[in-house]
């Protein structure tokens, strides 16, 4: 299967359909530092709860599609269940926009996301989603906000009309 696989890119490139891979955009280089792992202090705001519930996750950066993404790969155990996220961010340089997807064990949708690297903090909203035990599909907004090469700030709102919930908030803290 290899051999065919290869022989139809060959003869495919030979027609000049293939093209040369688009350069990985210097923007991606920006957050070089987060690659590791990453240990987090989570907060997380239920509806009608009085004070947010406390956790503990893991998060490990890596570059990853030949260095055109950042990858973050996260686990944690939340009430007795292992919970686990992907995340893959690239810079588009013709939309000049960040854009990401998240991918969790907990629903199989994927989120996309898109938005802007402002100094420290990268703000990306998503597309509306569906998210199992919510009747209509939500919007987030995720920041990431990079104190230091070892520390960085994440919060997760959910958008409530023309307001934003908080719904996480994390403290990153390099591991290794």
């Amino acid at each position: 299967m290899r051999v065919i696989t290869a022989l139809f890119i060959a003869a495919l490139c030979a027609l000049g359909v293939c093209q040369e891979a688009a350069p990985i955009p210097e923007e991606v280089s920006k957050f070089d530092n987060w690659v590791g792992t990453w240990t987090a202090k989570e907060k997380f705001y239920m509806p009608g709860a009085k004070e947010p519930m406390e956790n503990e996750g893991v998060m490990t950066i890596t570059k990853s599609l030949g260095g055109r993404y950042i990858e973050g790969r996260y686990s944690t155990e939340m009430m007795g269940q292992k919970m686990e996220g992907m995340h893959l961010m690239t810079y588009d340089p013709d939309r000049k926009k960040w854009i990401g997807y998240w991918f969790d064990s907990a629903a199989p949708g994927i989120m996309e996301m898109e938005g802007d690297l402002v100094g420290n903090k990268l703000t990306m909203v998503s597309k509306p989603v569906a998210i199992p035990g919510m009747a209509d599909k939500q919007t987030f907004r995720a920041t990431w906000d990079t104190k230091d090469k070892d520390n960085v700030l994440f919060l997760l709102e959910l958008q409530t009309g023309n307001d934003w919930a908080k719904m996480i908030e994390s403290e990153y803290k390099r591991k290794s």
